[in-house]
């Protein structure tokens, strides 16, 4: 998947290999949005933040595929990262950094595990890039240990909690998310197999349900229950 809706038909700046003010050689593409404009993880992911304010990318998340790395640049906010699902709300965009005149998007691909900013025949085309291709970082079917999967259970309660309350669950929040998922599956850490059960488990969504939402009817408790569901098999599918 894109990391950014509707991402064919957005307004671009400088685009893949022309020569701008500071370089000879654009790196990547500028795509045109507005400040907080979400950016999804394309593939089964790691997701580290880099840079700040005052560098030349401001602040960036460096995003890890098989066989790639992705710089997304001149960002507001990294909000999710170590291992991310495919599908989930990691960044939001902005204007930070010094080479940049507006907000946009800076995104540019390179082959391998490191960007070697000096050899520019590493760096491939954005706008060509195969966003369907099989890329995934970890994948999701794999058993883990359990530490792992505790790790990423994390991360899609985070992607919850962002989707649907807009902030970061605390700590405590997300260790009961955990406990609670992990009971599910005590010999299986898979993620898969954690969607599955939930389809199939009124009684898990009851519960996981007034963990998340303990002051909202539990009618309307329950329907927000599905919509995630909905949105787990889609992350996962």
């Amino acid at each position: 998947m894109k990391p950014l809706k509707n991402m064919d038909n957005l307004r671009i700046g400088y685009t893949f290999g022309v020569p701008t003010s500071y370089n000879n050689f654009h790196l990547g593409t500028d795509y045109i949005i507005p400040s907080g404009t979400p950016i999804y993880a394309p593939f089964n992911c790691i997701v580290t933040r880099s840079g700040s304010k005052t560098s030349e990318l401001g602040i960036r998340a460096d995003v890890k595929v098989k066989g790639f790395v992705m710089r997304f640049g001149h960002l507001q906010a990294v909000l999710q990262e170590g291992m991310v699902v495919k599908g989930t709300k990691f960044a939001e965009s902005d204007n930070t950094g010094t080479l940049t005149q507006g907000s946009h998007l800076h995104l540019d691909i390179s082959k391998g595990d490191k960007v070697v900013l000096s050899d520019h025949t590493n760096f491939v085309d954005p706008q060509k890039f195969n966003w369907n291709g099989d890329y995934d970082y970890f994948e999701m079917e794999e058993y883990m240990t359990e530490d792992e999967y505790r790790e990423v259970v994390a991360n899609v309660v985070n992607g919850f909690y962002l989707t649907y309350y807009h902030r970061q669950p605390t700590d405590q929040e997300v260790q009961a998310h955990v406990n609670a998922i992990a009971a599910f599956t005590p010999r299986k850490y898979s993620i898969s197999d954690w969607v599955n059960r939930q389809a199939q488990e009124p009684e898990f969504k009851a519960n996981y349900t007034a963990a998340t939402a303990p002051n909202v009817q539990i009618e309307q408790a329950l329907k927000i229950a599905e919509d995630k569901l909905e949105q787990v098999k889609t992350i996962v599918a």
